[in-house]
């Protein structure tokens, strides 16, 4: 199956890694606050010393039948989590912050007839959040290891934690967003979590994030959680995964897909 790739370089990896790569071009950015950054582009990524593979890759299309974006073969992209945001990239999709992105923006990329994909994460608490007061102190577990100040693992069993989460995907919904792409989807992975979360509690989690993206008619891509990439491909519509290259673990991928 055809890959969409993207190649850039970044300060932070929290992903327990298991992934895909090649490489068209895109200028990138992740981070919040103080340690947002601009990343060079895919060009200037080899002159780096620390580099972060993206792949975007079509996921097989078993998720039952409904008009959200599905990414073919040669969709191109940009992915941008920090800063304000550059509207001039020439691609077919942007992957930009549910939080930090303004609604005119997303609607100047939708009169292009670019689709818009919005990022937030779902496994963590992230400090200076619009809803970060919604947030229960008993949901919060361990600092997240190379993780923003403040940042905790999140109590995924708990319900007040998906009622957050229904809320940030409605937020996605009004703000036009035509996707959503929840991060950190692996708390089981992480003993510093605070948290006794099973692969079973995690699995279900992430299935069910993907069912209420898809009940708002939104695309939904799957990052982080490869090791239970199998039982998740049906539920998600595409992947972004995280220097495997680097990892030399892309093999996962080629072999699925």
């Amino acid at each position: 199956m055809d890959e969409l790739t993207m190649r850039a370089t970044t300060h932070r990896d929290r992903e327990h890694r298991r992934q895909p790569g090649g490489f068209p071009t895109c200028r990138c950015s992740t981070g919040r606050g103080r340690r947002r950054r601009r990343l060079p582009t895919a060009a200037a990524a080899a002159a780096t010393s620390v580099s972060l593979f993206l792949s975007a890759l079509l996921l097989d299309a078993a998720v039952a039948a409904g008009d959200w974006w599905k990414p073919g073969p040669g969709v191109s992209w940009q992915m941008q989590l920090a800063g304000e945001i550059d509207l001039s990239v020439d691609v077919d999709m942007y992957n930009i912050d549910l939080f930090d992105a303004a609604t005119s923006e997303i609607e100047e990329l939708r009169d292009r007839d670019v689709v818009v994909i919005c990022s937030f994460s779902a496994g963590t608490f992230e400090e200076g959040r619009l809803d970060s007061d919604d947030f229960e102190s008993d949901w919060l577990g361990g600092g997240v290891e190379d993780g923003f100040e403040g940042e905790r693992w999140l109590n995924i069993t708990a319900e007040g934690v998906l009622t957050v989460m229904t809320a940030r995907l409605d937020l996605a919904t009004n703000k036009s967003c035509q996707g959503v792409e929840p991060s950190n989807v692996q708390v089981y992975l992480n003993e510093n979590s605070g948290f006794n979360i099973t692969a079973s509690d995690q699995l279900t989690y992430n299935t069910w994030l993907a069912g209420q993206a898809h009940d708002r008619n939104l695309s939904v891509g799957l990052r982080n959680d490869w090791l239970q990439l199998d039982d998740l491909e049906p539920s998600f519509d595409w992947a972004l995964s995280e220097d495997c290259l680097f990892q030399g673990e892309c093999g996962l991928f080629s072999v699925k897909f």
